[in-house]
């Protein structure tokens, strides 16, 4: 593609199995590491667990869980890790962080007990979600370890307020780290996409039954390929165009973009 946006070029390869319903993960406890997944799958990745809706197949996020290099659970979404996944035989997060209104006493005497490591952020100038975000990327660094992705379940929920800070979250924690987040939740995912192009591969069409392309600050210039209504160099902002309730047709989309964009999808 050429024009709009310049230089950066980024591979996106969401796992739409993750999402969570059952239509999604077709009850396949394997879905994580199925050959019908994206080529992410076989990467490595961080996990943070956040407060918000969680996910339906229990499965499915275990091995999300369990295969991650660094599992970070995020105040109360430290209750649902305890939860469903039960006390005995699970894989401890790594860290467990916030300022912790929301994460159970039992909870955290829990955790104590097996020795992980809590780390309090009472800073309430930051949300919970982007100081976790920054003591990943510094435990990352610091233990030199790379992932191909961080996948945040929890991301949506029930307070609308939260899911823009999410991703107010996305957008400023581009100052310090280059790993591709995901946003997840049951039956949607998102992710923030620079100014550039990009590559967006999904591997089951018929999993996605509605996708979303909207500037998250200033106007953005964009056009695409692989959906439904295409954008030819259409100039997206609130108040006149977005793309909203739009479809995917093809397993390759491609965005050109001269501004930032939330990418959503869902089943």
């Amino acid at each position: 593609m050429e024009g709009i946006g310049c230089g950066n070029v980024q591979h996106w390869h969401p796992n739409i199995y993750l999402m969570g319903s059952p239509s999604s993960c077709h009850s396949n406890s394997d879905a994580i590491d199925s050959p019908k997944t994206d080529s992410s799958s076989s990467g490595t990745h961080a996990i943070v667990v956040l407060n918000g809706e969680q996910h339906q197949d229990i499965e499915v996020f275990k091995k999300a869980w369990n295969t991650a290099i660094l599992r970070v659970a995020v105040d109360g979404g430290t209750n649902f890790i305890f939860d469903k996944l039960g006390k005995e035989n699970q894989a401890l997060p790594h860290l467990i962080t916030g300022d912790f209104d929301s994460c159970r006493s039992d909870v955290a005497d829990f955790f104590k007990s097996k020795g992980v490591s809590f780390h309090h952020t009472p800073n309430q100038d930051e949300t919970d979600f982007f100081k976790c975000l920054q003591i990943v990327d510094a435990e990352l660094k610091s233990k030199n370890m790379q992932v191909d992705r961080i996948l945040v379940f929890g991301a949506f929920g029930h307070r609308l307020d939260h899911m823009f800070s999410n991703v107010n979250a996305l957008i400023k924690v581009k100052a310090f780290t280059p790993s591709p987040i995901y946003l997840i939740g049951n039956h949607q995912q998102a992710f923030l996409l620079d100014s550039g192009e990009h590559h967006i591969y999904i591997s089951d069409l018929e999993v996605i039954k509605w996708c979303g392309l909207v500037p998250v600050s200033e106007p953005v210039v964009s056009k695409t390929t692989g959906l439904k209504w295409n954008l030819d160099g259409e100039t997206m902002e609130y108040g006149a165009l977005i793309s909203t309730s739009n479809e995917v047709i093809e397993n390759h989309i491609t965005i050109n973009c001269d501004g930032r964009l939330l990418w959503m999808m869902g089943d």
